[in-house]
């Protein structure tokens, strides 16, 4: 699972019309391996805030998730993690 937010601006969108190319910054990904059992009071939320709160902000960069606890989780605490890693 892999999550990146990016915006395009009305001025960026035209230049790709007219010119007929797009070009994006592609950053550096972190790939997070999360090994182990979720307990099933942890959400997708708790794993975002417990990494973020240890290892500090990933301004402009990628977060990639991956692992059995990843496999573990449920769609819903998956949404989460990756809709929660764009803000």
């Amino acid at each position: 699972m892999n999550c990146r937010r990016s915006r395009a601006r009305d001025a960026e969108i035209l230049t790709q019309y007219l010119q007929g190319t797009a070009w994006y910054i592609v950053y550096s990904t972190v790939l997070f391996e999360l090994e182990g059992k979720i307990r099933d009071w942890v959400s997708g939320k708790d794993i975002l805030f417990t990494l973020l709160t240890n290892m500090g902000e990933f301004v402009n960069h990628n977060l990639e998730f991956n692992g059995g606890a990843i496999e573990e989780m449920g769609l819903d605490d998956r949404h989460t993690l990756a809709t929660m890693c764009t803000e």
